[in-house]
């Protein structure tokens, strides 16, 4: 009698050949019916101090059983064999595909990048085009209608030395050259009066007032900084301190 194998039964569940083989192993007799079996089985537990209600009893598997289960376990081998070999395979051709996946994807995106590349400058250069015919165009237009009010030519050096300029029946006002020889005060209120007659902010008339310094002057202004530059206040107090009144009696004491 076994009662640690993994095939266990009670007593109630063994059949006559199970029944027959735990009264031999006992030295008992083996013959009668299933129930006279089990009746004599049970008697022998007990006399042997064990329960028969508790007590169980590993089966002996039959040769037919045990060959299956071979069987079972050979097959199970061979397909676990082939899986492993299998396996290398089906590894290296999924290796192969995808690769064979990125490298046309690749390809295809490199594709895609470079026609839009192509598209983009295409259009970026018909823009820039037509932006730069345009602003030729206007500065045509800007120059022509210059040449109309002044009478003359307008070369790029040009630069008005009048205060007014008659365009038809109009007159329009021009911010005369600062040169450094006329009174600072005077040409100050003159510009002044063109800065008012437009409603010019302080940046315009510190924009104006730059273009408008002579060679002298405008060496005044070479070592201010940008943000300097653009204070029309500080701008005239420099040119105050320069070409101003006491300035002028300072030279001609």
């Amino acid at each position: 009698m076994r009662r640690n194998g993994s095939n266990l039964r009670a007593l109630e569940q063994l059949k006559v050949k199970d029944l027959k083989r735990e009264l031999e192993e006992r030295d008992l007799v083996i013959g009668g019916s299933k129930s006279a079996l089990q009746n004599r089985l049970r008697k022998a537990l007990l006399e042997n101090n064990e329960d028969p209600d508790t007590t169980l009893f590993e089966l002996e598997e039959s040769i037919s059983s045990v060959m299956k289960k071979l069987s079972i376990m050979e097959e199970n081998a061979r397909n676990l064999e082939a899986k492993i070999v299998e396996s290398p395979r089906k590894f290296l051709e999924n290796s192969i595909n995808l690769e064979v996946k990125i490298n046309d994807n690749t390809r295809s995106l490199e594709k895609k990048l470079k026609e839009d590349s192509q598209n983009l400058e295409e259009k970026f250069r018909d823009e820039i085009s037509k932006e730069t015919q345009k602003l030729r165009q206007e500065v045509d237009s800007l120059y022509a209608q210059i040449e109309e009010c002044a009478g003359k030519p307008l070369s790029p050096t040009y630069a008005a030395c009048a205060t007014t300029v008659r365009c038809g029946s109009t007159i329009r006002l021009q911010t005369p050259t600062f040169d450094g020889k006329t009174p600072f005060a005077l040409y100050l209120r003159a510009f002044e009066n063109v800065a008012e007659a437009y409603s010019w902010t302080k940046e315009e008339k510190a924009s104006a007032l730059k273009g408008s310094l002579g060679d002298d002057a405008i060496d005044l202004i070479q070592n201010l900084t940008g943000d300097e530059r653009k204070d029309y206040d500080l701008l005239v107090q420099r040119l105050e301190e320069r070409y101003g009144n006491r300035h002028l009696e300072q030279v001609y004491r």
